[in-house]
């Protein structure tokens, strides 16, 4: 019962993003800036009526998002290059690179940003955290990164980035989210985790 309130959280918001994907398909014509935005409100509607609910003190605190210490700060810009840095080898190495990098408008970036950001608060912020409460980090992590998995699903279909589903995409969010998740509990901060997704994000676009 100590992770009904999570539960009924998740399931409801899981059932209102399908909801939304299936809406903004069925719309012909539809804003590519709005398949972007929709999202980003969609999340952080979800996380601030989450953190009124349950009535967490110091919700920066809570998520990890306070100033981070020079440690801290070095795992998270380590964490981005590595992740960069092995984009790059995977690209060379298994395919001709897609150059969308440096096709697509600087809006893009800006919504890839945001959309990251919201998505990590989502999972290693408030699922993680709350998870972490109750349960070993040898289970929170990989069920954080599970739920995002099932988020990830419907994401293929509001992206104005071309991404068809392919199943080692999601076996690839899955394994990333249990890295953000290690980077989470290791530091305490949710920073590194983000800097971790940022640098996938952008890698992915090689």
């Amino acid at each position: 019962m100590l992770m009904a309130p999570l539960a009924l959280f998740l399931a409801t918001l899981l059932v209102i993003w399908t909801m939304t994907v299936y809406a903004m398909r069925s719309m012909e014509g539809i804003d590519p800036s709005l398949r972007q935005f929709t999202p980003i409100l969609l999340w952080a509607i979800a996380i601030i009526l989450w953190l009124r609910w349950q009535r967490i003190s110091h919700p920066r605190r809570w998520l990890g998002l306070v100033r981070p210490s020079m440690k801290t700060l070095g795992v998270a810009l380590a964490a981005f290059a590595i992740v960069v840095a092995w984009n790059l080898i995977r690209v060379s190495l298994a395919r001709t690179p897609g150059g969308l990098l440096a096709e697509l408008p600087w809006e893009i970036y800006l919504w890839l940003a945001l959309g990251v950001f919201m998505n990590e608060v989502l999972l290693r912020g408030v699922v993680l955290t709350r998870l972490s409460e109750f349960y070993d980090p040898a289970i929170a992590i990989p069920v954080t990164a599970v739920i995002g998995v099932l988020f990830r699903i419907p994401a293929f279909f509001t992206t104005t980035v071309p991404m068809p589903f392919d199943p080692m995409v999601l076996f690839a969010v899955l394994i990333f989210g249990c890295i953000a998740g290690l980077l989470r509990h290791f530091t305490g901060s949710l920073w590194p985790a983000l800097a971790l997704q940022w640098g996938n994000s952008l890698g992915q676009l090689l």
